[in-house]
């Protein structure tokens, strides 16, 4: 599912767990809350629970949520998630009351292991509360350069042209009529404007983004060798089965059955390197450990992924914008950076291992202090909030 439908989907979502069938209130939480456990387990990292712990809280919130359903009301997506922290936070103010002070809150801060302050996450939540979905969308327009004048939709319309005719292998004929089918109450595309949208830098840098981003569930399932379309809920049963493993062979061809639950735990559920540490008890000098690391990274796709986005610019006729530039240029890379960051949550450590090997590919070198003064720094989130102050009206389709 593309991000644009993901959205949908989670609109509709939350209209059906507000509404008054709980049948399809159930079927909608069951799609929404894997989505934001990761989110929860930001809420309660700045605690000192073990990672354990954290897991068996966040199944409480699960259970409060649904038994609390009645007073969420339906304002959006950051209402949702702001009514779910407040759900996770009397969850846990009732197991201090219960425990006492040997649950305490802790306040990360930068340090040399590239652990964040994670400060500018809240302030990411007051911006979507301000400007809504449409946040993604002027990131995509600063970092990816897009069109400003135009909509997200028309953006969207233009990077579909560009994955039927590059990855698909469409005719300019065969997307025309697509188009025209497709989008009956707008005037017909001319050949001309297809041919520009096909070689505007910022739509191959479109497309570039996302080939190179990879959602958590898109992840963990190229690690394990599962098909492309496994979606989360196919992962959370594998999860499901590798907590207490069947007496059969693990369906993940190279991993064995404990391997793929360390997988699902680090790449879909997404807790850090130390909660993951914490919770199979493990120390940084464990052999095992290490070698773990290692053919996971050795599975990475990132650098196959850039590999293959070098081969293919290097293929195409003459281009809107300089080739090198649709990969080199260290905006690219920022929006990846702020969509692993603030979309994904993710720490600057895990956000460098996804970035820096592909990037360092094309010639752009990516290291820590870098991403610490774009995240930690906000000079992403700055940028973000001076270009929505001074952003203009958007146009129509084909402009």
């Amino acid at each position: 599912m593309d991000q644009k439908a993901e959205e949908r989907r989670t609109l509709e979502a939350l209209e059906q767990f507000a509404g008054e069938d709980t049948s399809a209130a159930a079927a909608a939480f069951d799609w929404l809350f894997p989505r934001i456990e990761r989110f929860l387990y930001h809420v309660y990292k700045t605690t000192s629970l073990p990672s354990e712990e954290i897991a068996d809280l966040i199944q409480e919130v699960r259970i409060r949520a649904w038994e609390r359903r009645r007073t969420f009301r339906n304002l959006g997506f950051a209402a949702w998630l702001g009514w779910l922290r407040r759900v996770a936070h009397n969850l846990m103010v009732d197991r201090f009351r219960k425990r006492g002070p040997e649950v305490t809150i802790e306040r990360t801060i930068e340090d040399e292991n590239g652990d964040e302050d994670p400060e500018d996450l809240p302030i990411l939540d007051l911006m979507i509360r301000a400007i809504g979905a449409e946040l993604y969308h002027l990131a995509d327009v600063i970092w990816l350069e897009l069109d400003e004048t135009l909509s997200q939709e028309e953006h969207h319309r233009r990077l579909l042209a560009a994955q039927l005719y590059y990855q698909d292998q469409w005719s300019a004929e065969e997307i025309l009529a697509h188009f025209s089918h497709a989008h009956p109450i707008l005037p017909p595309l001319p050949r001309a404007a297809l041919n520009a949208w096909l070689s505007h830098g910022g739509t191959l840098r479109h497309l570039a983004f996302h080939e190179l981003y990879y959602a958590p569930e898109h992840l963990a399932a190229h690690l394990l060798g599962l098909p492309e379309e496994t979606d989360a809920s196919a992962l959370n049963a594998l999860l499901a089965a590798a907590q207490s493993p069947p007496d059969t062979q693990c369906p993940c061809p190279d991993w064995t059955w404990e391997e793929t639950r360390m997988i699902l735990w680090r790449y879909f559920r997404e807790v850090t390197l130390e909660e993951w540490k914490q919770y199979f008890a493990v120390s940084p000098d464990d052999e095992v450990y290490s070698a773990f690391f290692t053919r996971c990274a050795e599975y990475f796709p990132f650098l196959q992924k850039a590999i293959a986005l070098q081969a293919w610019l290097e293929g195409l006729p003459a281009l809107g914008e300089d080739r090198e530039k649709i990969l080199g240029k260290p905006k690219l890379w920022q929006r990846l950076a702020f969509e692993y960051r603030y979309r994904r949550a993710l720490p600057l450590r895990d956000i460098h291992e996804r970035t820096a090997p592909p990037a360092q590919q094309v010639g752009y070198q990516i290291t820590s202090d870098m991403l610490n003064t774009w995240l930690s720094g906000k000079q992403l989130l700055n940028k973000l909030v001076q270009r929505f102050a001074e952003r203009e009206p958007r146009g129509g389709a084909y402009a």
